[in-house]
């Protein structure tokens, strides 16, 4: 049975008329109709009425779901095929599983490239370094997602940052203890933010650690800190009530969902408090996937009107 007639049968079911529907398949009326009755001739069934008013038979009206059904999986097959056909392109970002709220801009932003690129496959494995430099040098990654801010020292290193589009207008926010003296301030900023005690996963989040030491340094903030070599539930249940964190609004959830009533989560207030995440790569390695991904990148930001 050949296809071209089941989609003639289709597009002919479509208008009931044999005049149109050989206009719409630019073809002759003559031959569509002869499509049709060959295709009753290998079925052993009318399909059609005879008459200036044809009509689907109850074997026509069976067909037309059927063929539609095959038709589709036929183009599926073709589209599969073809793919791959195509070479596969690799895309490899580190990241840090946990992240903050921001993390969520890059996963954002992968579902959008992989439906507009599908030959194309992005891997997000963990990173275990303190630095994007000597994360990409270890293992041969992309990029590094990166957290609150770039490192001055990978920055002095040749290691350059973008920024991801900015879909989840997360802010950074600190989880403090109901307790704690910024926890009563209106309108928190970082001007209010002087000295800390913090605890850091060193051990477990090097780079997130790395950053957020950055992040704080940026601002001018002293930091009192002590490492806990525990993550999930273990770490936070394991803080000091003088002790903060900081993290963003997108994590608020799992925050509330650890059930810590007497520790809330406060915004900073103010442009420089956004929670936004930065790829760190080496321009000298960038390979052709890779840069079509950045490109990608500065395409929705500009869509976005969030073009540096």
């Amino acid at each position: 049975m050949k296809l071209e007639y089941l989609n003639d049968f289709l597009v002919f079911s479509q208008t009931m008329n044999y005049s149109k529907a050989a206009r719409r398949l630019y073809t002759t009326q003559p031959s569509l109709s002869n499509h049709i009755r060959a295709l009753e001739r290998e079925i052993g069934v009318k399909l059609v009425t005879e008459g200036q008013n044809p009509q689907l038979t109850g074997a026509g009206r069976e067909l037309i779901g059927r063929a539609s059904e095959l038709i589709n999986q036929y183009n599926d097959m073709l589209s599969a095929v073809r793919l791959a056909g195509t070479e596969a392109e690799d895309i490899t970002i580190l990241i840090n599983e946990a992240a903050m709220g921001a993390l969520g801009n890059l996963r954002h932003l992968n579902l959008l490239y992989l439906s507009a690129n599908p030959h194309v496959f992005i891997t997000t494995p963990e990173c275990s370094d303190s630095s994007v430099r000597s994360a990409l040098a270890n293992s041969g990654a992309d990029a590094v997602a990166c957290y609150d801010c770039p490192l001055d020292a990978d920055l002095a290193n040749g290691i350059r940052f973008v920024t991801l589009p900015d879909f989840h207008r997360a802010v950074l926010a600190l989880w403090l203890h109901k307790s704690h003296p910024l926890a009563s301030t209106d309108h928190l900023t970082w001007d209010d933010v002087k000295i800390l005690d913090y605890a850091y996963p060193h051990n477990i989040c090097r780079l997130w650690a790395a950053t957020t030491a950055q992040a704080f340094a940026n601002h001018g903030v002293r930091i009192n800190g002590r490492d806990i070599s525990a993550i999930s539930a273990r770490f936070f249940f394991g803080l000091h009530d003088n002790e903060v964190q900081l993290f963003d609004t997108g994590f608020e959830q799992l925050l509330n969902g650890l059930g810590m009533e007497d520790r809330i989560l406060k915004p900073i207030e103010g442009e420089d408090s956004r929670s936004l995440l930065y790829l760190g790569y080496d321009p000298k390695r960038v390979s052709r996937a890779f840069a079509n991904y950045l490109a990608f990148i500065e395409e929705v930001k500009a869509e976005r009107g969030e073009a540096e």
